[in-house]
């Protein structure tokens, strides 16, 4: 089987891909690779040897950097402007490790291992990485780090995108944890209890505070699927074009019913997060605008009849566009909606 035109490229493909993921992407060594390739029983099919995955794993790096040059090289000399949307953010290991990636491609601008996070830290990695490269940074996305939103607006000169990932997660850890931890203690005090007609008065107002917090709960992760469905250029429901000032207020209708859902319990939301959120509506929603502007000068360059351009915005864009989003999701309930 494995000496077929269909087995030896399979099993090649299997090697490579398992050195890829676990060694590059997950840092598992050679020795454990070794062990897994044998319980396959693939040693009489593969030279499982840690030597051998080794040897390897440096020629798959080499290749990886060769690669990294030949991109670099062609960005310094481009044919056209190369127009980029890039993400920047710190990362926390052993070390503080810095990141700037082009968000289509994932492709790594910067990755240096840095004593702080400082704007002179970020600038001056910046300046280095991209001196040399003929790129246009149409905007910049992060979390609403003061040195990130400066770095995005004094050094690349673009706009700053708040990063919605961020902002859900900060709700989460504010609003939903403590939903949650509530409804977890109401449900444990009701476990606890017998059947006792002493108990049934205490039994009856847990279950009444059990239902208002499911139904709080409910809402709340209603409006973080809102939240996540609004922020596109595209209304989801009508199939229109957005614009940054309609997401925002959007966005706005939905801080409020996430306001009164506040009150309502009376949640403490001691991280601030619902206010934190209500700060970054502006800039979460920027990103829409900036979207059409580059939509409209794709367009333009290509010399479009009128009909045409607008076919290509009502009908074509829209449909590439949601299907690429319902590929994109892992969770059920985005995919049905973006369906």
């Amino acid at each position: 089987m494995w000496e077929s035109p269909v087995g030896a490229p399979w099993l090649n493909r299997l090697v490579i891909a398992t050195i890829f993921i676990f060694c590059f992407k997950r840092g598992v060594g050679c020795e454990s690779l070794a062990e897994f390739f044998r319980l396959l029983g693939l040693e009489q099919q593969v030279g499982v040897s840690v030597s051998s995955l080794r040897q390897i794993r440096t020629q798959m790096e080499t290749q990886i950097l060769d690669y990294q040059r030949l991109q670099q090289s062609q960005l310094e000399h481009p044919q056209t402007p190369v127009e980029a949307c890039v993400s920047v953010d710190e990362t926390f290991f052993d070390q503080v490790v810095l990141v700037m990636l082009d968000l289509p491609s994932g492709f790594i601008l910067v990755e240096e291992i840095s004593q702080d996070y400082r704007y002179e830290t970020w600038q001056h990695h910046t300046q280095q990485a991209l001196s040399k490269l003929g790129l246009n940074i149409r905007y910049c996305v992060s979390d609403r780090a003061k040195a990130l939103v400066k770095l995005a607006l004094d050094e690349l000169g673009c706009p700053s995108i708040a990063d919605l990932f961020h902002a859900l997660r900060e709700l989460s850890q504010g609003m939903g944890s403590e939903l949650s931890d509530r409804l977890f203690r109401v449900n444990r005090r009701f476990r606890a209890l017998d059947n006792t007609t002493a108990n049934a008065s205490l039994k009856q107002q847990l279950q009444v505070q059990q239902s208002g917090l499911e139904k709080a709960q409910a809402q709340y992760r209603s409006i973080l699927h809102e939240l996540t469905t609004t922020l596109h250029p595209l209304a989801i429901r009508l199939g229109i074009p957005q614009t940054s000032k309609m997401v925002e207020s959007a966005c706005q209708q939905q801080a409020t019913t996430l306001s009164t859902l506040k009150q309502t319990y009376q949640l403490s939301d001691q991280p601030g997060s619902l206010s934190k959120f209500e700060r970054q509506r502006h800039d979460l929603a920027a990103v829409v605008d900036r979207w059409w502007e580059w939509v409209e000068q794709s367009l333009s360059v290509r010399n479009c009849d009128l009909s045409t351009c607008n076919w290509v915005k009502q009908h074509l864009l829209p449909a590439h566009y949601w299907h690429q989003q319902s590929v994109r999701t892992n969770t059920n309930s985005l995919k049905t909606s973006y369906r």
